[in-house]
């Protein structure tokens, strides 16, 4: 999914004129297909880590942080910024 934005960011960032139809529908296309793994992402970091960070509590060994880890949906709203979107993706 990585490469995919990427190659679409690079295909936007070298012309001087508006994108076309088809680099719209593919940036749209690879926005709907990065929903559900954002969505994993979030409820890896919310549920599955909270439930290792009470395993590890127990082996008194230090939690994880998903607080200091880049977000997901961090990374995606700066490529939202790149292709000029302003709006917030709905989930």
């Amino acid at each position: 999914m990585n490469g995919t934005l990427s190659s679409l960011l690079n295909l936007l960032q070298g012309a001087d004129v508006a994108p076309t139809t088809q680099l719209v529908a593919a940036v749209t296309q690879a926005q709907g297909a990065i929903a559900p793994i954002l969505a994993r992402w979030e409820a890896i970091k919310t549920k599955d880590v909270t439930a290792l960070n009470e395993k590890l509590k127990a082996a008194n060994l230090a939690p994880l942080n998903p607080a200091v880890w880049r977000s997901a949906k961090m990374e995606v709203e700066d490529a939202d910024e790149a292709f000029g979107e302003d709006e917030e993706d709905e989930p």
